[in-house]
């Protein structure tokens, strides 16, 4: 090969490795502070003014709604300074309620809600199902413990004041 030849080629090989992507380090992804949830002292968080930042982080814009209303009238308690659960009910509509578990360490979430399906008036008869929204999880098999000891009496609770209704599968919807 002459010398001369070898040039072009080297020129495009050097300009080809110029043009590649420079390795690039991705900026950490900030995570949601939590701290003002976490330190206040109110069971009624759903009328701070930063609610809903804590909404828009853990929902999605679809279901935003079904959530607000389900934890109008909350009661929010922490355990171990680290998982938040939030349960609530629609106002004046006791059937509808909603639940919010937090794992601040992680930033994972499970929002709970019970959804209407239908309802035969004639034999008294109601179906619901309750709606998992995920932020971390993919399936419930991944729920923590710590979730599954506050859903428990939630969904007992849920199931008791609620006689007639029957609740059908769960949907699982991951953000």
């Amino acid at each position: 090969m002459k010398p001369r030849a070898v040039l072009p080629t080297l020129f495009n090989v050097f300009i080809l490795v110029a043009l590649l992507p420079t390795q690039c380090v991705a900026a950490p992804i900030a995570k949601f502070d939590y701290a003002w949830l976490l330190k206040t002292k109110s069971t009624q968080v759903s009328i701070d003014k930063r609610w809903k930042s804590v909404i828009r982080h853990l929902v999605p814009a679809a279901s935003r709604a079904l959530i607000t209303d389900q934890t109008w009238v909350s009661e929010k308690t922490v355990s171990d300074n680290r998982y938040i659960t939030i349960v609530g009910g629609a106002a004046h509509h006791a059937m509808d309620e909603g639940l919010i578990w937090i794992d601040t360490a992680s930033d994972k979430s499970i929002v709970v809600a019970n959804v209407f399906v239908s309802q035969n008036i004639e034999k008294g008869e109601m179906v619901e199902r309750m709606k998992f929204i995920t932020r971390g999880y993919r399936s419930k098999s991944e729920f923590p413990k710590a979730f599954w000891d506050e859903y428990k009496p939630f969904i007992e609770q849920l199931k008791s004041t609620n006689s007639e209704v029957t609740f059908k599968e769960d949907i699982i919807e991951v953000q």
